[in-house]
């Protein structure tokens, strides 16, 4: 059998390992940056056959991908949450002296007193003695009991912690040495800082790989470009997917200095008999959703079959539009369009931003104050109290606590907060989920499991259930 040719980018990826340096691999749409990952596993595989890699990505879909077409039992795959958390967690001690570093100073506004604390006063260093912190789906600090932070702050607090100790630096190169970030350009910040800033503190050998695309950044807040002097830069120009023609809009597209080219490997996806796919491209626009509806009955698209998904690709970037086809537009507009959450969401700001005191003050006091004013529709508490709906429910609501009503979290991130998990194949709640929905939600999935004859897991999943909600009664939740 004829050994297996390496591509030019993971021959240079390679001698980047073998001169210890770390490198940047990047790559259009269709490029094959993955495969190009995947070649590179490989190769470490048989280079090095006992040492560790680590593969982190942004989504549980991309980690299921990269699990599916490779198997080394050296490799861990994982979310760039899921495995700082993995490395920090059992470090309880600096966990908590950092996190009370982080609530003292306030950082990012992401870091909230204790409510139990009057305002502007201080966590002690004893403060988390008879407590632990955990990962999970909100923020809640409390003395005597379990502490969690969220989504949000885990990779703030494990910066700041590799930052402070470098002990943890030395056990992550222990653990990889070989660390690949897929997606970089979807990556925090704070994740750029570990890698290429915090662990140079340690004298052990690692290499770092970073692969991606800053030109497909799509996520507030991410790293985007990652421009660094230590880093090799390594660019792949060949694309393995597309067609010509969508080769060369890409290119006018781009503002980089990368022009792809067509692949030179006769058996890549967009090759027919060593020449490239054409393909054709045509853009087609409208006014409104009907108009889209309408232009399916054009002459053009006579031979497409819109209800074959397998066939036709449709793409619906507008949550809003997406809520009107799958026939639940007035869902929608109560989690997206409520008055109440929005005079919460805008009062937030002008607390932080003016220093409105919050602390022992009532949901309506802090209101009030806020004043809060809306371009066409004036102020917009009194437009809730001229509504008899929102005057009623600002009635039940108004003498509780500020900041009991402020961490109410209804909008339409709780309603469409699911997650597709590539290794169970399914759909799942993301932390921000409302917990009503989430409640549903397992009684759907429990009627699927007994419907199907899966009563295994559908006894297991019942008894899970009930502990569940008799933890959360207890604790008053």
């Amino acid at each position: 059998m004829a050994a297996k040719e390496i591509e030019l980018e993971v021959e240079r990826a390679l001698e980047c390992i073998e001169c210890e340096k770390n490198f940047i691999l990047t790559g259009g749409a269709g490029s094959g940056k993955t495969y190009s990952l995947i070649s590179l596993i490989e190769e470490i595989g048989n280079k090095y056959p006992l040492s560790s890699i680590v593969c982190i990505t942004y989504t549980n879909n991309a980690v299921a991908e990269i699990r599916d077409r490779i198997t080394n039992s050296n490799l861990r795959v994982s979310t760039i949450h899921e495995f700082v958390w993995s490395i920090i967690s059992e470090f309880q001690r600096e966990i908590k002296e950092t996190l009370i570093e982080l609530v003292n100073e306030e950082e990012k506004g992401k870091f909230k007193q204790p409510k139990e604390l009057d305002d502007g006063q201080k966590i002690g260093v004893d403060y988390f003695n008879d407590s632990n912190i955990v990962y999970g789906g909100y923020y809640d600090l409390k003395k005597h009991e379990v502490s969690s932070i969220n989504h949000d702050q885990v990779l703030i607090l494990a910066e700041k912690m590799f930052e402070k100790y470098s002990k943890l630096c030395d056990i992550l190169k222990d653990i990889a040495k070989f660390i690949f970030v897929d997606e970089y350009q979807d990556t925090s910040p704070l994740i750029k800082e570990i890698l290429l800033k915090h662990l140079k503190q340690s004298s052990k050998k690692n290499t770092v790989g970073f692969f991606g695309d800053s030109m497909q950044a799509i996520y507030d807040g991410s790293v985007g470009a990652i421009t660094d002097g230590s880093l090799v830069r390594i660019d792949k120009k060949q694309n393995r997917r597309n067609p010509q023609t969508v080769i060369d809009l890409a290119n006018l597209l781009r503002e980089d200095e990368i022009e792809q080219v067509p692949s030179d490997d006769l058996n890549a996806p967009n090759m027919d008999n060593g020449i490239i796919l054409q393909g054709s491209i045509k853009f087609v626009y409208a006014d409104s959703i009907d108009g889209v509806n309408s232009l399916r009955n054009l002459p053009y698209f006579k031979d497409w079959n819109f209800y074959d998904s397998k066939q036709t690709k449709e793409l619906w970037l507008v949550q809003k539009a997406n809520a009107k086809r799958a026939g639940f537009p007035k869902l929608f507009e109560l989690y997206n369009s409520d008055k109440i959450i929005e005079l919460i969401d805008r009062t937030q700001k002008k607390v932080i931003h003016k220093g409105i005191e919050t602390s022992n003050r009532t949901f309506e006091s802090v209101t009030e104050e806020a004043d809060v004013w809306v371009k066409k529709r004036g102020n917009l508490l009194e437009n809730i109290r001229a509504d008899s709906t929102y005057s009623s429910v600002f009635e039940r609501i108004k003498a509780n606590d500020w900041d009991k009503v402020s961490n109410y979290r209804v909008n339409k991130e709780s309603l469409l907060s699911y997650k597709f998990n590539g290794l169970m194949g399914k759909y799942e709640s993301r932390p921000q989920r409302d917990k009503i929905l989430c409640h549903l939600d397992s009684i759907y999935e429990l009627m699927e499991l007994y419907e199907n004859g899966v009563y295994n897991d559908f006894l297991r999943k019942t008894e899970k259930n009930i502990i569940t909600q008799v933890s959360h009664t207890k604790s008053g939740r």
